[in-house]
């Protein structure tokens, strides 16, 4: 089971390494937009040095795997070590083998984006990462697990992304730089958290049961009560909580209002619905 469990493992991994090399490969290095995270720092010292990407890339790396010994776990570290060394092998020698996109830099943001947040959520929603910025991000989640990962990336990647300005001094390059981003953080968010965008509805109704029983049994949908207190009032009074996907949503809001047309509802996003029933 051990050995089963660690092929799927390096499989996922190394499926998530190579998605980030190509990225940086095909998209990012030859139109020189600077995605962020230390492929940017890697393409501009690169430019500066001429020693290839993969080679600063890896050496760049080094210490942020040490600290990730010290600051996440060994396992972590030692995949993160593996998925490092698939990029490198990437960027070294695919450069000879895969064909680079020139073309339409907004394209070549937007499908590097893509390529470098499913590369990205792949590792992070398996536990492991790509090194670099990942560590980081890991890093301070693991803190402040409140962050989403997508979000503290794009931070560190932007801020990434606009040093790069002063080295290439290409403004333009850089916004490309800045959409390219934006679509990974959000690629990110959907693989680590999930693709089930959902809602949380709190419904406050006089006719509270009748409303209960409808949902429960009529449209099947669970629902909590959460005894609560009006805050002027000093009313005791019940809020039903139902977790609601996309596809149910509006039939559970038509048919809350069918039974009580004044019923007050709060609607509240949320990033992922986990349950068999969905």
């Amino acid at each position: 089971m051990e050995i089963k469990k660690f092929m799927k493992e390096t499989l996922i991994d190394i499926a998530g390494a190579i998605c980030i090399g190509f990225a940086l490969l095909v998209f990012s290095a030859p139109n020189g937009i600077p995605f962020g995270g230390v492929g940017a720092i890697s393409m501009i010292l690169n430019h500066l040095t001429g020693v290839q990407i993969g080679t600063i890339n890896f050496l760049i790396n080094v210490p942020l795997i040490i600290s990730a010994f010290f600051f996440l776990n060994k396992e972590i570290a030692i995949r993160t070590l593996r998925n490092i060394i698939v990029v490198t092998i990437v960027l070294n020698f695919g450069i000879s083998h895969v064909p680079p996109f020139k073309g339409d830099l907004i394209i070549a943001a937007i499908a590097g984006g893509v390529c470098l947040g499913t590369g990205v959520g792949i590792l992070f929603r398996s536990g492991a990462t790509s090194g670099g910025v990942d560590i980081i991000v890991k890093i301070i989640n693991k803190h402040n697990p409140h962050l989403q990962l997508g979000h503290i990336m794009r931070f560190i990647d932007a801020s990434i992304a606009l040093c790069s300005v002063f080295v290439f001094h290409n403004i333009q390059v850089a916004l490309y730089g800045f959409i390219g981003i934006f679509v990974c953080s959000v690629c990110i968010d959907k693989i680590v958290y999930g693709g089930q965008q959902a809602k949380l509805m709190y419904i406050i109704s006089p006719k509270k049961d009748e409303i209960c029983k409808a949902l429960t049994e009529d449209l099947d949908q669970s629902v909590t009560i959460i005894n609560a207190t009006g805050g002027y009032s000093n009313a005791s009074q019940d809020v039903l909580m139902c977790g609601v996907s996309r596809q149910r949503f509006n039939p559970l809001k038509q048919k809350v209002f069918e039974i009580d047309p004044n019923a007050f509802i709060t609607i509240v996003s949320a990033d992922e619905m986990v349950s068999n029933r969905m």
